[in-house]
């Protein structure tokens, strides 16, 4: 839903880890030089490319970390986990967020995708059991 959000064609995709924060905060030390863990990491490739297919890189989440912010929040982990992934697919399509304004717009785009993608989820036919 997010790729074809940010009408990104057919056939990229991305890798997602769910992990912990203490092997988040080893990637975070290994790739960025700082201590500690944080919530969302992102890698883009190194241009791993086949006759449609294209891989866009790597993304790490801290269900711990998302698990605290989800109840600082108020609401679902699955919902934060989502936002963080998310938010490092913007990374790896070339959003940033280093002044606030870039920030304010990259979470507005991160809240209008989340949120259409659990609404399309919500209402799809596909939740129905068929047992």
């Amino acid at each position: 839903m997010a790729l074809r959000e940010e009408e990104v064609p057919e056939g990229h995709s991305v890798s997602i880890l769910l992990t912990d924060d203490d092997q988040i905060a080893k990637l975070h030390l290994e790739h960025m030089g700082i201590e500690g863990p944080t919530d969302v990491m992102s890698w883009p490739s190194s241009d791993f490319e086949r006759e449609n297919f294209h891989f866009l890189g790597d993304i790490a989440v801290s269900c711990e970390t998302a698990e605290a912010q989800a109840r600082d929040q108020g609401h679902p982990v699955e919902t934060e986990v989502s936002v963080l992934a998310v938010h490092g697919l913007l990374h790896l399509l070339g959003w940033d967020d280093q002044t606030p304004q870039e920030r304010e717009e990259m979470q507005k785009r991160v809240d209008y995708i989340v949120s259409k993608a659990l609404s399309t989820f919500t209402n799809s036919d596909n939740l129905s059991s068929s047992t």
